[in-house]
């Protein structure tokens, strides 16, 4: 299903920055130039403030939930447990609403 939240201009590749910068967390979150990608990182910031914040957690939950990206997967985990929680009940809380309208 596609993604139900608004986007905007650049959103996908918003997206693919977001999750590249989360895969290389998760592969190695000691590192670091790591953790400045994520925690000091303005331009990470900004993917979220773009109004579409919602949508983007929603595309990357997707590519966690529905095509198995474990790698993804693990850099969210890394960011924290509330995160992945937060993030997954999000996704499935749309894909419900979703869901319902059927």
């Amino acid at each position: 299903m596609a993604n139900p939240f608004r986007t905007y201009k650049g959103f996908y590749i918003r997206v693919n920055y977001i999750a590249d910068i989360i895969r290389a967390y998760g592969a190695n979150p000691t590192s670091r130039v790591n953790r400045q990608r994520i925690y000091n990182n303005r331009k990470f910031d900004d993917c979220f403030e773009s109004s579409d914040g919602d949508a983007l957690v929603y595309a990357l939950m997707e590519k966690v939930i529905e095509q198995g990206d474990h790698t993804l997967e693990k850099g969210i985990e890394a960011m924290g447990a509330t995160v992945k929680a937060d993030w997954t009940e999000h996704y499935w809380q749309a894909k419900d609403r979703q869901l319902s309208l059927f």
